[in-house]
């Protein structure tokens, strides 16, 4: 079979949720994927928050590696007989359900636990509990503090004002990385990562790496229930019970 064509604008993050329905589909039909991404909004989706060209760079190290991946390109012309990949915004699951069943169901492809993305990993990581946290989208009732001082943690950033708000700063080091692709190395590797609903928790998610997440009320629906699908998954919510149930296997609270 030919190589299936997919499209998708930004962001970040909700590619790499979807990079979870390219991985099914490509599996479901025995072939590989030619994935577009593009700031044409007229294909429903959204801008990328850096420049496309950019965006590309950063992202291909790691897209490429991905085994259903046949080929990883800016969508420059016109093209026939694609999957439109922003149309989760538009379905009939959107703020009802979380991302892998609302994917799953959208694209009528089985529910899977495997992880979708594929990494190597870095030895100097692998005892550490990554952290991270973006400048929005917070919990109030997070544990960072409880967490930082009973815990080998380090704080991952590419935007040092990440760093700078942190309320927790003076208690933990940061490090700066430089590519996305060691972004994904990083997470891969540590013993545990911990961060709020941002791209760095979307790589963890697709990765399948052990995680906690700091949940936001507004669109917290989007990762609620996944418990029940992926392994070592936890959350900390503002408004639902907490997910944490053996997470002391891991990070001592």
């Amino acid at each position: 079979m030919e190589n299936i064509k997919f499209i998708i604008g930004g962001r970040t993050g909700d590619l790499l949720h979807c990079l979870y329905s390219v991985r099914g589909i490509c599996e479901k039909f025995g072939t590989k994927a030619d994935l577009y991404i593009t700031n044409d909004t007229s294909y429903g989706g959204d801008n990328f928050h850096f420049e496309i060209n950019r965006t590309f760079e950063d992202l291909k190290p790691l897209i490429i590696k991905q085994e259903y991946i046949s080929s990883f390109n800016i969508l420059r012309d016109k093209i026939d007989n694609f999957i439109n990949l922003n149309n989760w915004r538009r379905c009939p699951f959107f703020f009802k359900t979380n991302w892998i069943n609302m994917l799953s169901q959208l694209h009528q492809i089985p529910i899977s636990s495997k992880n979708w993305i594929s990494c190597e990993k870095d030895d100097s990581f692998k005892n550490k509990i990554v952290i991270h946290r973006s400048t929005w989208r917070f919990s109030e009732k997070f544990p960072w503090e409880s967490i930082i001082k009973n815990n080998d943690c380090i704080f991952i950033t590419s935007d040092k004002r990440e760093y700078n708000i942190f309320p927790y700063k003076n208690l933990v080091k940061m490090y700066e990385w430089r590519s996305f692709f060691e972004l994904a190395k990083i997470i891969n590797s540590s013993k545990f990562f911990i961060g709020n609903m941002s791209t760095p928790l979307a790589l963890a998610h697709g990765l399948g790496v052990p995680r906690l997440a700091e949940l936001f009320v507004n669109d917290e629906i989007f990762y609620l229930g996944e418990e029940k699908i992926l392994k070592n998954y936890f959350y900390f919510s503002d408004v639902v019970k907490n997910h944490i149930e053996g997470i002391e296997n891991f990070i001592k609270l």
